[in-house]
């Protein structure tokens, strides 16, 4: 496992800039809009995935074919 520091965060946060377009938000500073944790991020979503919680994922469209599927997935992280 590398040093929680150095990994880049699994989940980048996009703001549209009018003149630019689409663009990353800061992390870090005064104007950071979302903050990532990392360490332990990798080992945490790989036992999510050797427990097939990934295969309980649900989405909208998916809840329109069956409503007994919650879209908002309530129980998947706990």
């Amino acid at each position: 496992m590398v040093d929680g520091s150095t990994q880049a965060p699994p989940v980048r946060l996009l703001h549209k800039d009018a003149s630019r377009g689409w663009i990353h938000a800061p992390t870090t500073g005064p104007e950071a809009a979302f903050q990532c944790p990392v360490a332990g991020m990798a080992d945490l979503l790989s036992g999510y995935v050797a427990e097939g919680r990934h295969q309980r994922l649900a989405d909208f469209e998916d809840h329109l074919d069956d409503l007994k599927k919650d879209w908002m997935n309530p129980d998947l992280l706990s």
